[in-house]
This record gives structure tokens, sequence and C-alpha cells, in this order.
């Protein structure tokens, strides 16, 4: 997996190309980790990912609950077979898709 960031003012995006799994949800966590303050918006561009498991949809989860109400976190261009499992987990009525 690969992960690009760029940040505008007080949003981060992090565009992932790859798989986010068991074995790279820990690279995303530790990059996700080193977010401070000023970061109040978070946008995850998944159109390169083509699987997402439940260790990354966790690492998702935690930044989530992490920015409550102080800021917020949009999925941009989920794929299909990553949209389902946000379907399935019932994570797709609880966060932002664009």
């Amino acid at each position: 997996m690969t992960i690009e960031t760029s940040r505008e003012q007080g949003k981060l995006t992090v565009t992932l190309t790859g798989r986010l799994d068991t074995i790279t949800s820990p690279q995303l966590e530790a990059e996700l980790d080193r977010i401070d303050a000023q970061v109040k918006e978070i946008v995850f561009d998944f159109a390169q990912l083509v699987y997402l498991s439940s260790s990354g949809l966790r690492v998702i989860v935690t930044v989530h609950k992490k920015l409550l109400g102080s800021g917020k976190i949009t999925i941009r261009n989920a794929t299909k077979p990553v949209m389902d499992v946000f379907d399935i987990t019932g994570f797709s009525s609880v966060l932002m898709f664009e």
C-alpha cells in the first residue's frame, strides 16, 4: 500500500493505493498518529484502494472517533469492493461519503 498526503489549511487528504489490511494498517495508523490539532477535516481518497479489511476499517473508525465533535472524516471515491465493506459493517450510515 502507498500513502500520499496533502494538507490545505485544516484539511488533510489521504490517498491510499493498494490494500489496507492487517499488514498495512499499522502504516496508516502511524501516519495518522502524526496529525496535530490543526487538522479539522480528513478526506480519505480510496479511488485506488482495492481491498479493505477489518483491520483497516478499525483504523478509520478510530480516527473518526478521535475527531468526533472537533472535526470530520469524508471517504471519497470508494470502489465497490471497499464500499461493500462499509455497507456490510453498517459504517456506511455513520461516515460521510462522496
